[in-house]
């Protein structure tokens, strides 16, 4: 039996013959052995990674049906982002009528805190989206927002560059903005030989920007039928002075921005006055076919509204815009698959360690190189105007271009609205009720596909036409 003293003796040899091979293989344990027990303790954790969630955020007047279509939205079946679920989540915002304020900053908050949104789309107002805009372009990495049915000309007012940092912003605003409306809503009036305008303003403060931004628009929009050859006149008023208006003015047709309570009274006050003038309400007064029934059936006339989506779908349970923004987000989500991820993300990814975090930092990315390309998407399957038609959706700097708006009347006969325009291609399911009552609209302009013209362009070609 080797004794103690001798076994000390044969370690110092060895110490003093192979030190170099000794210290060198205490190194090669240490640097291969620690990342090789890491992987091996990481690989063997089997549990799923939480799933990323597209935050879809709506008006608390949303009708609750259209948010549980969202949810089973067919561009959310099935999707993931490099093998981690992608999950839709419904929050409608809050509105307090004490303060007179919505808490979309506090929402948009309680979204970041929640540490697992890879994406918002936002389904409500202009001014509130504006609010809350900076909360979540100011985190690490920012939060990319779609704009659903938002029409302000310049949503980044309240947070430019040194807010959202890289330039481009990481938006997109799937509707034509209020410059655009104000043209469509114009020119529906001229081609029904209108052209003395009472514009009016509503009194609400929480989509204050909104409304200013298409008030101006009008304003611009009527301007410019002078420098073509009209004869017009207008005249712009808040909604408490239009019963005065309407006494002092010869106007034949009213154009409306702001929110559906106040425009039912507007429409309550132009009845009261037996003038049989025409109504033309924004966008913003369109919200839940139950809550827009109830405000429109005493009306007992029909009433013009100005709107980005087809009115076939009104009363069917279906937020269009909303739900090409969810097919949006997901073919974004494909398109980060198809260009690839960062190296801190595919090592993180080798341990399946990678963050929302990664996810996200990787989805601005692709989605500033299409905005930089102007990359083109399409929208959901379930708004398809025919059967394999789904609506395109081009941009620049992030903006819609090449879209329309279209006109809707509302039927206080039948309970119905449709589409007056005819600016755009009808949709197969249409009501027959709806579809016997278009063949008896007033004459308007024929169909037009040129949707590089704005609604102003259009209206003076028609002008100088019926004047040959």
């Amino acid at each position: 039996m080797i004794s103690l003293q001798a076994l000390v003796s044969r370690v110092q040899l060895l110490w003093l013959d192979h030190r170099a091979e000794v210290i060198a293989a205490i190194i090669i344990g240490i640097v291969a052995g620690v990342p090789l027990a890491a992987y091996f303790a990481l690989a063997f954790d089997r549990s799923p990674a939480p799933a990323y969630n597209v935050y879809i955020v709506t008006d608390p007047l949303t009708d609750t049906k259209a948010e549980e279509k969202l949810k089973i939205s067919n561009a959310f079946q099935g999707l993931e982002l490099h093998d981690v679920k992608v999950m839709p989540n419904v929050l409608p915002l809050s509105f307090n009528p004490q303060t007179n304020q919505y808490d979309e900053i506090a929402k948009a908050q309680y979204i970041v805190n929640q540490g697992n949104a890879l994406l918002v789309i936002g389904n409500f107002d202009s001014g509130p989206t504006e609010n809350s805009l900076a909360t979540y372009f100011t985190q690490q990495p920012p939060i990319p927002f779609i704009a659903a049915v938002q029409t302000d000309d310049d949503l980044l007012r309240q947070c430019k560059q040194p807010c959202y940092g890289e330039s481009p912003a990481p938006l997109l605003q799937l509707s034509p903005i209020n410059s655009e409306q104000a043209q469509w809503a114009v020119k529906y009036a001229v081609d029904h030989e209108k052209r003395q305008f009472l514009i009016v303003r509503d009194n609400d403060s929480t989509n204050e920007p909104y409304t200013d931004s298409l008030i101006k628009a009008y304003h611009s929009a009527i301007s410019s039928l002078e420098t073509q050859g009209f004869y017009v006149k207008k005249h712009e008023v808040k909604l408490q002075d239009v019963s005065q208006a309407l006494k002092d003015s010869n106007a034949d047709v009213v154009l409306y921005a702001g929110g559906l309570d106040d425009g039912s009274e507007l429409v309550r006050v132009i009845k009261k006055s037996g003038k049989n003038l025409m109504v033309i309400l924004s966008d913003s007064t369109v919200k839940g076919c139950d809550i827009m029934q109830t405000s429109l059936k005493e009306f007992g006339r029909g009433v013009e509204i100005t709107n980005q989506s087809n009115a076939d779908f009104f009363c069917k349970d279906v937020s269009v815009n909303a739900m090409d923004s969810a097919a949006i987000a997901a073919q974004l989500i494909k398109d980060l698959e198809n260009h690839g991820f960062d190296w801190r993300f595919r090592v993180k990814a080798w341990f399946d360690r990678q963050t929302v975090e990664d996810a996200r930092r990787n989805l601005v990315r692709v989605m500033r190189e299409n905005i930089k390309a102007r990359t083109s998407y399409l929208g959901a399957t379930e708004t398809a105007a025919v059967p394999g038609g789904r609506s395109l959706y081009a941009f620049s700097d992030g903006k819609r271009v090449g879209g329309i708006f279209h006109v809707w009347q509302w039927d206080p006969e039948h309970g119905t609205m449709s589409d007056v325009d005819r600016w755009h291609p009808q949709s197969l399911e249409v009501d027959s009720v709806i579809a016997s009552k278009r063949q008896q609209r007033i004459r308007t302009v024929a169909p037009t596909r040129n949707t590089e013209k704005s609604g102003i362009d259009l209206a003076a070609q028609r002008e100088r036409i019926s004047k040959n």
